[in-house]
């Protein structure tokens, strides 16, 4: 069983790597538009587009931990007896 400092750790990790994520897809959007704006929709433009690709596995990565973990405190039961 997890100590309460530990369970802390793990959250705080889960929102870095939220917020870490929720950084690349600003990016990502941000440097896409501003190609967009300056040379129209290119190859250029969409090439930022991989830093959004790379922040949506973040912040889903976190999203289906927090949700296992989620399920794992209502039931009670972390996994099936051997």
């Amino acid at each position: 069983m997890m100590k309460i400092q530990e369970m802390n750790k793990v959250d705080i990790v889960y929102k870095i790597l939220a917020a870490m994520g929720a950084f690349f897809i600003m990016i990502g959007l941000t440097v896409s538009a501003i190609f967009t704006a300056i040379e129209g929709v290119s190859v250029f433009a969409l090439i930022p587009m991989l830093f959004v690709v790379i922040g949506i596995g973040f912040v889903l990565g976190v999203a289906i931990q927090k949700n296992k973990k989620r399920k794992i405190l209502r039931k009670g039961k972390k996994y099936a007896a051997k």
